[in-house]
């Protein structure tokens, strides 16, 4: 959480990330404060389709919110649905879209390595699928073509290997990585950790 609102408050004026009300302390749990907003992208999925000029605004607001973050060494690891948060006048469609959940938001050193696990699942880039330590901003370009590609479509693009398994399992990751590796091919050598190809190359 302390992340998070440290986050929250280097970016009060910006319209595309979602604005810290307040922050305070109750005996053992931190409460933070924040706007309403009505819907995550990821809910409105579930009962509207889009219409290409409602997926034009919403993904340039996201981008606009992504490269506020860039500019100042932020690189978003978790952008997902869930993690975006949108507003609509529901005649007009007037869409306002908001960042959120800033907890596994990374202030990027030259040279140092990443953290080996970031970004959900499905929206993981190959870079940190197979163990790139040294990512940077383009991370979040893949997670974004997603949830782009899932608005055109109206569908998930990755799916889970059954209804069983769970993002976290060791099951999903392989499967998923086989579904990447299937579409795209193998990864090149340099994207492994350290510039050595790591296990997924026995895919």
């Amino acid at each position: 959480l302390i992340r998070e609102v440290n986050v929250l408050k280097s970016f009060p004026d910006c319209d595309y990330i979602l604005q810290l009300v307040d922050f305070f302390e109750m005996e053992r749990c931190c409460v933070i404060i924040l706007p309403l907003m009505r819907d995550s992208l990821y809910s409105v999925f579930t009962r509207y389709r889009f219409k290409l000029d409602d997926i034009r605004v919403i993904i340039t607001q996201i981008l606009l919110g992504l490269q506020k973050l860039h500019d100042n060494g932020y690189v978003h690891a978790d952008v997902k649905p869930e993690n975006v948060l949108v507003d609509s006048e529901q005649k007009e469609k007037k869409w306002s879209t908001k960042l959120c959940d800033f907890n596994w938001t990374l202030k990027l050193e030259p040279n140092f390595k990443r953290p080996p696990k970031v970004q959900s699942l499905m929206y993981r880039a190959p870079e940190v699928l197979f163990g790139d330590r040294y990512y940077g901003y383009q991370i979040v370009m893949w997670s974004v073509a997603l949830i782009f590609l899932e608005m055109v479509t109206w569908g998930h693009f990755f799916m889970l290997p059954s209804n069983n398994c769970t993002p976290h399992s060791i099951e999903s990751e392989v499967y998923h990585t086989i579904q990447v590796c299937r579409l795209f091919g193998q990864p090149p050598i340099e994207m492994g950790e350290d510039g050595k190809r790591n296990k997924w190359t026995l895919l």
